[in-house]
């Protein structure tokens, strides 16, 4: 996660504990039940978080449970539908005027549709480049060239992993409130496919990818986001790297190198 949303997380997290127990000592009095307080804060700011990178669908369905929660505390006369429905229109709304972030599926069908694009791919493999852009950056590599299986985790940092294998049949990812940089430049699969698990919550990963292989997103996503550059179109590479697990909160990136 880059340095502003560490931050702006942070922060909030902060400010929740002092509220927390500034009102369990009784030192404020607000008449609030303390797990809806907790609900308020945290789709509120995943509200803002997700309008601010405009996410709007996320954004509509988090505010619509940050107004649920509000009606309960403050016991508003608004019928749950209308808050749903309201949500739903805004959602809409602002994908059709403003053109925000979706997430979808990506499969081979997709790929042999866009076989013909030929726009400039994104992102690079230079561990120097990626270094000299966030000073803050912890790099680190698997330099076994025998593992079938590779485990990476990532807790309250930002990370760029180099896997290096010549028989990689899958890895697994756990990230929490973190921001991954995943590289599989150096990889060969055992059978033609990889296997990605993929664990997270609140995170930012980035997974860069040879542009000859093949995307299949099996994962389950809540209030997150996939984007995808633009499949460079078929070679002589038919690796699969089938991504299953769960997304909470987290933005998932797919860059062809």
């Amino acid at each position: 996660m880059n340095k502003t949303k560490r931050r702006f997380w942070g922060i909030l997290f902060i400010l929740s504990a002092v509220f927390i127990v500034l009102q369990a000592a009784h030192v404020i009095h607000t008449g609030i039940n303390i797990w809806n307080l907790i609900l308020l804060l945290v789709f509120g700011a995943y509200t803002i978080k997700s309008y601010w990178s405009r996410s709007w669908i996320a954004g509509s369905i988090s505010l619509a449970l940050t107004a649920t929660v509000a009606k309960t505390i403050w016991l508003l006369p608004i019928p749950s539908g209308a808050i749903w429905l309201s949500a739903l229109f805004l959602a809409i709304g602002l994908q059709l005027v403003f053109k925000g972030t979706t997430h979808f599926k990506i499969s081979s069908d997709w790929v042999n549709d866009m076989k013909s694009h030929t726009e400039p791919l994104e992102g690079q493999f230079s561990k120097e480049a990626d270094s000299a852009d966030d000073n803050f950056n912890d790099t680190a590599d698997d330099n076994q060239n025998d593992q079938r299986r590779i485990e990476v985790v990532a807790n309250l940092s930002d990370h760029s992993r180099y896997l290096h294998s010549s028989q990689l049949e899958q890895v697994d990812l756990k990230a929490s409130i973190s921001d991954l940089s995943l590289y599989f430049d150096d990889v060969t699969p055992a059978d033609h496919t990889i296997t990605l698990n993929i664990t997270s919550s609140m995170s930012d990963i980035s997974l860069y990818i040879p542009r000859g292989w093949v995307v299949n997103d099996q994962s389950n996503h809540t209030f997150s986001d996939i984007s995808e550059t633009r499949h460079p179109g078929q070679t002589n590479d038919n690796t699969t790297l089938i991504i299953r697990g769960n997304l909470t909160m987290s933005n998932l990136s797919i860059k062809y190198i």
